[in-house]
């Protein structure tokens, strides 16, 4: 049987109140999470202050958990890490924990956590191979993540787990079923990284002219430049640019949706699309990340070459034009968000992984891993 997890210690950027991907994650686990023997203590690494007042916030963060660990108040160390800086300082709370004993799991995100270590001085990459190693697990978001772990950080198999995003949904999704314009949404940060020019280029073609469509910007980021540009391509009355969006607003918007479309250039998983499929959207993306473990081309939605605006054209152009299509890709959606990117599942996973991380640190015998795989 399982010793008792103890209290798990969330080393994450923002904590809870951050509006990056991190920070909704972590907090639509920590806010269904029911695990008596672990309860979960979020630790903010970076504050609410910003870059000016993160050295602080990260030195108070690491007062408390040397303080906590010290007083043997940690089961176990859950540490999110992105890239480039983040790298330094969970590096940090990685030593932090191998210090004391404790049982750490390192969670990788970031989309670009492999280029940048490819960029790494050699000794630069053996610090982070150093750092990996010490984890007693190493989560990833997809199988591709995984790969590279492997191939290039030299991690076991059996020291990795592949964990994808999950998201809370409605108990029902929305009915779609409407006479009007064919409604498209783009969730995220307005830029080059999430294909934003691409997908207005795009919206702008001759194959999009005629059908009837308007499309929704959710996010902040470059919006003065993205109006700008749409205003050149004259597609400008066709849009909407709301700014960042609140969670409940977002939901919204999802119920309103009858497509995302999100065509990046570099992704980890977006939780974009993970909540575009629990309220039953067909998604066009592209196969970048470890996207391709949650939309399949053809099935719940398209994956298009990167920056490829005639592709994007003709996916979104088939979708405007065949209201059933959408139809029968939404409901393919939701039934994958609930096999695979149900938050509930996904805490049961993560117990489950805590419980084999303290029973082999404790030298119990190995449990039966439930993880998620392709």
């Amino acid at each position: 049987m399982s010793t008792r997890i103890g209290p798990v210690h969330v080393v994450t950027p923002g904590g809870v109140r951050a509006n990056g991907e991190i920070g909704r994650m972590v907090r639509y686990f920590s806010q269904t999470w029911a695990v008596e023997d672990a309860p979960l203590v979020v630790v903010d690494s970076y504050g609410q202050g910003g870059k000016v007042r993160m050295p602080a916030a990260y030195a108070m963060a690491m007062a408390r958990l040397s303080a906590s660990a010290a007083a043997g108040r940690i089961g176990i160390l859950h540490i999110h890490m992105a890239e480039r800086a983040s790298v330094l300082r969970k590096g940090l709370v990685v030593r932090l924990g191998h210090a004391f004993g404790i049982p750490t799991i390192l969670h990788l995100h970031g989309a670009d956590f492999a280029e940048f270590c490819r960029g790494l001085s050699p000794h630069g990459r053996r610090l982070v191979k150093d750092m990996v190693h010490r984890a007693e697990s190493v989560v990833t978001l997809g199988s591709c993540w995984r790969d590279f772990a492997m191939a290039e950080l030299d991690l076991p198999a059996e020291r990795i787990e592949v964990l994808p995003n999950a998201v809370p949904g409605p108990e029902r999704i929305p009915d779609h079923t409407h006479h009007g314009p064919c409604r498209i949404l783009f969730l995220g940060v307005l830029g080059p990284r999430k294909g934003v020019p691409v997908l207005l280029r795009a919206l702008a073609s001759p194959m999009m002219q005629g059908f009837a469509w308007e499309a929704m910007l959710a996010g902040n980021g470059e919006i003065s430049e993205s109006k700008a540009l749409a205003q050149l391509l004259g597609i400008a009355e066709r849009l909407t640019f709301t700014g960042w969006v609140a969670e409940d607003k977002a939901h919204e918007l999802l119920a309103w949706a009858d497509l995302l479309v999100l065509p990046s250039r570099n992704e980890g998983l977006p939780m974009a699309i993970l909540e575009a499929m629990a309220w039953g959207l067909p998604v066009v993306s592209t196969p970048v990340g470890a996207i391709p473990d949650a939309v399949e081309h053809g099935s719940n939605g398209f994956l298009l070459p990167v920056g490829d605006e005639v592709a994007l054209a003709a996916a979104l152009s088939l979708l405007a034009e065949d209201a059933p299509l959408r139809r029968r890709m939404g409901a393919a959606s939701r039934l994958r968000w609930a096999r695979d990117f149900d938050i509930r599942a996904y805490n049961r996973r993560l117990e489950a992984l805590f419980r084999r991380v303290r029973d082999r640190r404790d030298g119990l015998a190995p449990q039966g891993k439930e993880g998620f795989a392709r």
